[in-house]
C-alpha cells in the first residue's frame, strides 16, 4: 500500500483538504517510498500558497503529486524543494487549451547526488531508455543539467496544450563531469513511443540570475512524460551521431550520420597531420531542417600515405560553426581493410584485407569507454572473415577496435546474446 509522509513544521500550518492543500507558513510534504498526494480538483488553486508558502519533496520519479486537472485550465505549480541544497525549484504547467474530462497528470522530480551524478543515463525515468538517441551515439549526459522532471498525463484521451516553467540549482548544471553553459539551457522531451529525444530543440528563455527557464511551449503532441535542460549547443541528441573513416581503394572515405539538422547550411571537411594545423579539403551541403537520420560520405582523392587526422566543421545558415571530435585514419597504401559486423549470439564477424599475415588486436569498450576485453589473433594473407566470440557479455552497444600493423578501426556494435 502506498504510504505518504508529512511533515508539519508548525501547528495548522497544513491544511490537506478533498478540493485541495492549503501551504501556510513554511510546512513541508515529504514524499517517500514511492507515495502519492491525489489532489482532486481541476482548480489551479488546489495548491494554495500563504504567507511564506510551503514546500514538497519529491525527489523520486515515484514520489508523486496526482493533480486531477480533467478539462480545467489555468496555472498550475508544484512548489518542489531540494533537501539536499536547501533550494526551492518550483515548477508550473500552465493549460492554455484544456485536455479531454477526465484526465489527471503525475508530477514528480528528481535528480542524483551520487558520484556520478553528472551522467544521467545511471538515473533516467522508466520510459527513458537512452540519453544519445535511439540510433546510438556518445552519451550525452555532461552536457545535460542533472535532474528530470515527470509530467505524465497519459491518462487523457486528448491531452492539454500548456507552457512550462523550470527552475533548476545552480549544483546540478555545474557539478564535476558537466560541460554546460548556463545560460544555453533549455528544455527537451523524451518522446516515448519514439524512444528518442530526436527532432526536437531545446526550448525556453533561461534566466541564469533566477535560475528559471520559462515560457517553453508543449503543444499537446509534445507533451511527453519525462523532461530535462541540456545545453541547446548540444542538445539531446547531439546531431553528429557517428562520425568514421576507413580506407577504401587505396582512399580515405570518410562516414557521418545526423540524427537531425536545424539551420545546417554545409559541412567542411579539414585534415591533419599533427592535430594542430588543419586544412580545408572539401564541403558538402548540409539539408538545412530536417529531423530524419541522414548519411553523408567524402573521399579524399589525395589521401596522406602517412595516415592523417581528419575533423568536420558544421556551418549554420546565419555563419554559427561547430567543429567534431578528431578521428585517425591510418596510411590507405597497401595496408588493407577492416571492417566489423554484428555477428549475433555473443559476437562479432572481422573482415579484413591485409597484404601480408600478422596479428590483430581486438578491445572491446562500453558506452562510457571502460575497458570490457582483449584478445589478439592471427591473420592470413588477403581476404578473410572470422567470427570473433565473446564470453561473459550483456547485450548492449559496444565499441570495437581492431588494430594491425598498420592501420586500425573503430566501429560502434550493438552485441545481442
Amino acid at each position: 500500500m502506498k504510504k505518504i509522509i508529512i511533515i508539519i513544521l508548525s501547528i495548522f500550518s497544513f491544511s490537506a483538504f478533498a478540493q485541495g492543500i492549503l501551504m501556510n507558513n513554511d510546512p513541508f510534504i515529504i514524499l517517500n517510498n514511492s507515495a502519492y498526494v491525489v489532489i482532486n480538483t481541476g482548480s489551479a488553486t488546489g495548491i494554495t500558497q500563504l504567507g511564506t508558502g510551503g514546500r514538497i519533496v519529491s525527489e523520486s520519479e515515484t514520489n508523486i503529486i496526482r493533480w486531477n486537472i480533467s478539462n480545467s485550465t489555468g496555472t498550475y505549480t508544484l512548489p518542489y524543494y531540494d533537501i539536499d541544497n536547501a533550494s526551492e525549484i518550483p515548477f508550473s504547467v500552465t493549460i492554455g487549451t484544456a485536455g479531454s474530462a477526465g484526465g489527471r497528470i503525475d508530477f514528480s522530480t528528481y535528480d542524483n547526488t551520487g558520484a556520478s551524478s553528472w551522467d544521467n543515463s545511471l538515473y533516467m525515468p522508466s520510459d527513458v531508455t537512452n540519453m544519445n538517441s535511439a540510433i546510438g551515439g556518445p552519451n550525452n549526459s555532461a552536457m545535460v543539467i542533472d535532474r528530470f522532471w515527470i509530467t505524465d498525463a497519459n491518462t487523457y484521451t486528448t491531452k492539454p496544450d500548456a507552457t512550462f516553467s523550470f527552475t533548476y540549482i545552480d549544483a546540478e548544471w555545474s557539478a564535476a563531469g558537466n560541460t554546460i553553459t548556463e545560460g544555453n539551457l533549455g528544455a527537451q522531451r523524451f518522446n516515448t513511443p519514439a524512444l528518442n529525444w530526436d527532432a526536437y530543440v531545446p526550448q525556453g528563455t533561461v534566466s541564469t540570475a533566477a535560475n528559471t527557464v520559462t515560457g517553453v511551449p508543449v503543444p499537446a503532441a509534445e507533451f511527453f512524460r519525462s523532461w530535462t535542460l541540456s545545453d541547446n549547443l548540444s542538445p539531446l541528441p547531439i546531431e553528429l551521431i557517428y562520425f568514421n573513416g576507413n580506407c577504401e581503394n587505396n582512399k580515405a572515405v570518410l562516414k557521418w550520420t545526423t540524427a537531425s539538422e536545424t539551420n545546417n547550411d554545409y559541412f567542411t571537411i579539414e585534415r591533419s597531420t599533427d592535430l594542430i594545423n588543419f586544412t580545408e579539403i572539401g564541403k558538402l551541403a548540409g539539408a538545412g531542417n530536417s529531423s530524419s537520420t541522414l548519411n553523408y560520405s567524402f573521399i579524399d582523392n589525395n589521401s596522406l600515405s602517412s595516415g592523417a587526422y581528419y575533423r568536420i566543421r558544421q556551418t549554420d545558415f546565419n555563419g554559427d560553426n561547430k567543429t567534431s571530435s578528431a578521428i585517425h585514419v591510418t596510411s590507405c597504401g597497401n595496408s588493407g581493410s577492416i571492417d566489423i559486423f554484428n555477428g549475433g549470439n555473443n559476437s562479432f564477424i572481422l573482415a579484413i584485407n591485409t597484404p601480408e599475415a600478422g596479428d590483430y588486436t581486438m578491445t572491446v569498450y562500453n558506452e562510457l569507454g571502460q575497458h570490457i576485453t582483449e584478445k589478439t589473433i592471427f591473420i592470413e594473407q588477403g581476404f578473410s572473415k572470422t567470427t570473433i566470440q565473446l564470453e561473459n557479455i550483456a547485450t548492449a552497444l559496444y565499441f570495437i577496435n581492431v588494430k594491425g600493423k598498420d592501420n586500425s578501426v573503430t566501429k560502434k556494435i550493438s552485441i545481442l546474446k
